[in-house]
């Protein structure tokens, strides 16, 4: 299990604990506990560093979860590896979408091609929102080899999503975190789904 799990899961017990049956705001420690859980930088399990991959939840505001764009949060998602076989170059080029359709071998490409299994995708998704893939609706663009089962992006920089949470709202099993993110000034939503916060939103608030 990645470290941001952990975090969110041990945000998850805190609130469940003690969630109330009239609205409250949240603490200063508690919203310090949602941005340790959004912060943008995770360890992985070899102890390196990448991309928190909840943070690739909020390029896009969205008001539900299924009308998240799939390609903008791929954008920066933690990959498995990069591409360096001829033959899955080739296959990537197959695809109408894959904008290097000029160059002739994965040793000429300008930017690295990341990898990122289906699976990784798909135990993210169901973990921090409910959805899976197949239930997006926003999926233009996304470069998928069903021969790999695996999405594919191009980035060469370290960006990615962000969230400052300055303050917040938990009433029941609903819980409202505002402040900014990639996509601006914003709200998102989360709801106590068995014990496990969703997030169902990601809303302008300005």
């Amino acid at each position: 299990m990645k470290k941001f799990a952990v975090l969110f899961l041990t945000l998850s017990l805190c609130l469940c604990s003690c969630a109330p049956k009239n609205a409250r705001a949240l603490t200063d420690e508690e919203i310090a506990q949602v941005n340790d859980a959004f912060f943008f930088m995770i360890e992985n399990e070899t102890g390196e560093a990448e991309i928190n991959p909840l943070t690739c939840m909020l390029m896009d505001y969205y008001d539900r979860p299924e009308e998240m764009p799939l390609k903008n949060f791929l954008q920066y998602f933690p990959a498995e590896g990069d591409v360096t076989t001829a033959e899955e170059f080739e296959a990537l080029k197959t695809l109408a979408d894959f904008p290097f359709q000029e160059v002739s071998s994965v040793s000429e490409m300008p930017v690295p091609l990341h990898r990122i299994p289906a699976a990784d995708v798909e135990e993210q998704l169901q973990q921090y929102m409910g959805d899976s893939i197949d239930d997006l609706k926003k999926t233009d663009g996304v470069l998928y080899l069903d021969s790999y089962d695996a999405y594919y992006t191009y980035t060469s920089d370290a960006g990615g999503g962000y969230f400052n949470c300055e303050s917040g709202e938990l009433d029941d099993n609903t819980l409202l975190l505002y402040g900014s993110s990639t996509a601006g000034p914003c709200v998102i939503t989360m709801k106590n789904i068995e014990n496990n916060w969703k997030i169902i939103s990601h809303q302008a608030t300005a």
